[in-house]
């Protein structure tokens, strides 16, 4: 077999063919070419760079990440893409990231949920960004978005559990409506968070919504409620 250069490869290729992708990593493609394939129309060449990128030199290179995250791209880009931007956390404090990473919350890779979730617990502006997601959350309450809106309160919960939030009228709001919700899962993220709230001495205002939960018929509703930290 002849060895392909880098520059034979074009962006079309169907690296899923056994053949081609080894003639790929035969070519060792350098950052620089990987970090032109993060840019290519090519599912295949976006999925190898990020397979192959470990760490990216600049903010303005890693940037890139945040608009592999669009849904319009493949779960599986968004995936690997959320996962780098987690490795490099440091460089994504900007307002205009963290609205991405926020809006990211409600894709519907739950990896992604996941990578996202833990890349905004180690951002400033903690209570900035609960706001943020409780109004995302509210918006998927209304659109009745059940996934979403579980990983809006799984969010929600990641950041409260590092951070004494003061008192925040409308995650009240939020949480009369999802202690009430069908979906057991829901109920137990939301006894998760009140659990949270009570123990930062915010139990009288919680009374109503922690005493309903305490007696809800399902077990993990309850022992989320009474876990320990």
């Amino acid at each position: 077999m002849q060895n392909t250069s880098i520059e034979d490869i074009h962006p079309d290729s169907t690296l899923i063919q056994t053949e081609t992708a080894y003639e790929l990593n035969l070519a060792e493609p350098d950052y620089k070419k990987l970090f032109e394939f993060l840019h290519s129309d090519s599912f295949n060449l976006v999925y190898y760079a990020l397979l192959k990128i470990e760490k990216f030199r600049t903010k303005e290179e890693a940037a890139i990440l945040l608009k592999l995250l669009n849904s319009e791209n493949d779960s599986r880009i968004r995936e690997h893409a959320s996962e780098l931007i987690k490795n490099h956390i440091y460089y994504f404090n900007d307002e205009y990231s963290v609205n991405t990473l926020v809006q990211a919350i409600k894709d519907n890779n739950p990896k992604v949920c996941r990578n996202i979730a833990e890349c905004l617990k180690c951002l400033d502006n903690s209570l900035q960004i609960i706001q943020k997601l409780i109004d995302i959350t509210k918006e998927q309450l209304d659109n009745k978005t059940v996934f979403a809106v579980y990983w809006g309160l799984f969010a929600i919960e990641n950041l409260l559990k590092q951070n004494n939030i003061d008192f925040i009228e409308n995650l009240i709001q939020i949480l009369q409506t999802t202690c009430k919700f069908k979906e057991y899962q829901i109920r137990e993220k939301t006894a998760s968070i009140v659990k949270i709230l009570v123990k930062n001495n915010k139990y009288k205002n919680f009374k109503k919504i922690y005493e309903q939960l305490l007696n809800d018929d399902n077990f993990y509703v309850k022992r989320a409620l009474s876990e320990q930290f």
